[in-house]
């Protein structure tokens, strides 16, 4: 594949602020050439500034994400994160049009998707948050939705007079070029749930769209949890990297940063 030019970000500041760092030859290929500070190479097709609004405000990505950047500048270990999601959003390339939106594909089976993993106010979160919101800016089509909003969805279809059917919520998780599943493993989930969860997975899997979970569980905790279907396929997921063993939440409050 041809390597593409680095442009500057459409409209506003990029969803990451780091400095430069190594990509992880585990997720993406190595980039010879020294990338540029504060940059993103980005997909294509860019969007006008309105559209971009309109995709993030019709995403489902938490308000407080969508407006806030993802700021870790001097903290090594974030970075190297950073620029490990800098290398898989640059493997979206166009594809066929789907739904009139730009259907992406990958350059390889590893880019199925992305599992972020790590303790409580680590830093999930805000990352897949800006792993969305540059993916939107590169003309994707992104839905979010945490695990226990998903799983009360399927709840409320089983009642009668339900607003929208089970079909209708696959629909909508198969939809997107990227489904972004937050907080997987922090609700105690029965058979029944974990079933639907590894159904979604599936159906994404089978489709070939995209995924990006994040949970506290680390792997050899996701079958107690989740059960082992749903832990066999996040398994075909790569992890990110490893996140900082720690609670960022307080340093965050005490210095005024936003994530």
């Amino acid at each position: 594949m041809t390597p593409q030019k680095k442009k500057p970000p459409v409209g506003g500041q990029a969803a990451f602020t780091v400095r430069t760092g190594n990509l992880n030859p585990a997720i993406v290929k190595t980039d010879t050439a020294a990338p540029s500070v504060h940059a993103i190479k980005k997909a294509r097709p860019e969007l006008s500034d309105e559209d971009y609004q309109r995709r993030l405000r019709n995403s489902g990505i938490p308000l407080h994400y969508q407006r806030a950047p993802f700021n870790y500048e001097g903290d090594p270990l974030l970075e190297s994160l950073v620029r490990n999601a800098e290398g898989w959003i640059d493997s979206f390339e166009p594809g066929s049009a789907t739904m009139g939106y730009e259907r992406f594909k990958y350059e390889s089976a590893n880019h199925l998707g992305l599992l972020l993993s790590g303790p409580c106010g680590c830093g999930k979160t805000a990352m897949a948050a800006a792993i969305a919101k540059q993916l939107i800016r590169n003309g994707l089509l992104v839905k979010w939705t945490s695990c226990a909003s998903l799983m009360t969805r399927f709840h409320a279809a089983c009642k009668p007079h339900a607003e929208e059917t089970e079909s209708e919520i696959l629909w909508w998780c198969d939809g997107p070029d990227l489904l972004v599943i937050d907080d997987l493993g922090t609700t105690d989930y029965g058979p029944w749930e974990a079933g639907k969860l590894a159904y979604v997975l599936d159906l994404r899997f089978n489709n070939d769209r995209a995924i990006l979970a994040t949970t506290n569980l680390a792997r050899p905790e996701i079958p107690a949890a989740l059960g082992d279907r749903v832990a066999s396929r996040l398994n075909l997921l790569p992890l990110l990297g490893k996140f900082p063993d720690r609670d960022n939440r307080p340093f965050l409050r005490d210095n005024k940063v936003q994530l």
